[in-house]
């Protein structure tokens, strides 16, 4: 799987939790933090997870880390390598 697969995925999954309730961000760097509150965040991380048959460890649940999809993306990758 190549970046901008992952990138696509991430939004699919990102689109499922908001639920079409908010909008997607239009751009893989936009902010999503402010779109996301606290059970969604925690259901988008659940969801990437499972979707990519990753476990993230706690300490990457900073939201700066984890606040655009490309961020999201390089965080998969990093668990992917390992």
């Amino acid at each position: 799987m190549n970046r901008n697969e992952a990138c696509e995925k991430i939004l699919e999954i990102l689109s499922e939790v908001l639920e079409e309730k908010k909008e997607c961000p239009s751009t893989y760097d936009e902010d999503i933090s402010e779109r996301l509150d606290s059970i969604e965040f925690v259901m988008l991380i659940v969801e990437i997870e499972n979707g990519f048959d990753i476990k993230v460890l706690d300490d990457d649940f900073e939201i700066e880390n984890v606040n655009t999809i490309n961020k999201l993306a390089d965080l998969v990758f990093k668990y992917k390598e390992n």
